[in-house]
């Protein structure tokens, strides 16, 4: 279902309760409107149901792009590999369970500072209301987010000491390095990490419900030759 802004006062729901008949998600003052987009004959009917669902989106990025540089300046080198996805959706059910008042998790700060008030009609959830039972039970386009995402995926920085300085420990060659892995990620994407759900069967790609992300790694090393 896609949504069609609030109810920002009790007149646009009286108006809308005249001429729309709602099977699940009772108009009220501060909550979400969707959008009659259907009905039997593939027009608009005046009644949300199960024709006015639609297509929110595709998992299949644009395209995604890789790219790696590396340097090196007298005894220094320098590499890092640079990972873009762009476009495609992501289904968030994470959202479904911190956004609202459904089981028993934690709640986001979207809940705190983005429910709707008479001061703040332009949010993104509805008004605070323990006894909303309506607004997450079933799948609008709030819970559809863009995957985009940019990750430096690896950076190193070494350094090769002269052969004078390590021929006395019968070394041939002695580098020190530091490496991170998944140092940064840029992206809109309101969960933890974009890019755990571009694999898998066709049910299962692009639904985010939550897991651990890619860790981030800083690591330290040596390369010895002999």
């Amino acid at each position: 279902y896609k949504i069609e802004g609030f109810f920002n006062t009790q007149q646009e729901v009286d108006d809308y309760v005249a001429t729309t008949n709602n099977t699940w998600l009772v108009p009220a003052v501060g909550r979400w409107k969707i959008k009659d987009i259907s009905g039997p004959n593939g027009v608009p009917d005046n009644v949300i149901n199960d024709y006015d669902r639609t297509f929110l989106g595709s998992p299949h990025p644009d395209f995604q792009i890789g790219l790696h540089f590396s340097i090196s300046y007298k005894s220094f080198d320098f590499s890092s590999f640079i990972f873009w996805n762009q476009g495609g959706n992501l289904f968030n059910l994470t959202r479904r369970n911190i956004d609202f008042n459904t089981g028993f998790y934690n709640r986001s700060r979207r809940i705190l500072e983005d429910s709707w008030t008479s001061e703040n009609t332009d949010a993104l959830l509805p008004k605070l209301d323990i006894n909303d039972s309506y607004s997450s039970r079933y799948i609008t386009d709030y819970f559809v987010e863009d995957a985009s995402y940019l990750r430096l995926r690896q950076l190193t920085l070494g350094y090769t000491l002269p052969v004078n300085l390590i021929q006395r420990a019968r070394l041939t060659k002695l580098r020190v390095y530091f490496q991170a892995q998944n140092l940064f990620t840029f992206t809109r994407f309101s969960g933890m990490d974009p890019g755990l759900v571009f694999s898998g069967n066709d049910l299962g790609i692009g639904i985010y419900s939550g897991g651990n992300p890619t860790p981030k790694q800083i690591l330290f090393g040596v390369n010895l030759g002999f």
